[in-house]
């Protein structure tokens, strides 16, 4: 599904679908991570507190490594990774001691 959300951001950013070899896409949650955390990498958010349209959104709070041609890690940075970016979610930092291949998410 993650694959297939960048895609989308691709297409909307370019006018063009995404057209190249996605056989190399991988993407893999930091298990040591969530182990020392006891699996609780879940965070739920709730948007428009009290208002009868508000909203809850679950996500994760982990750290990730993602392997995929440039061009989708490129958008996944640019844009955010997963879904409700537009309310802030998917955003990531990349961690620079694993030589820039390793992102964590924020949100």
């Amino acid at each position: 599904m993650l694959q297939e959300n960048l895609c989308r951001k691709y297409e909307a950013l370019h006018g063009r679908p995404y057209a190249a070899d996605n056989s190399t896409f991988r993407f893999t949650l930091d298990h040591d991570y969530a182990d020392r955390k006891n699996g609780k990498i879940q965070k739920l958010i709730t948007i428009k507190e009290g208002r009868p349209d508000e909203t809850k959104v679950k996500g994760l709070l982990a750290p990730f490594r993602l392997e995929a041609p440039l061009e989708l890690m490129e958008v996944g940075y640019e844009c955010g990774f997963g879904e409700r970016n537009s309310q802030g979610f998917g955003m990531v930092k990349v961690d620079e001691d694993c030589g820039g291949k390793s992102v964590a998410s924020s949100q």
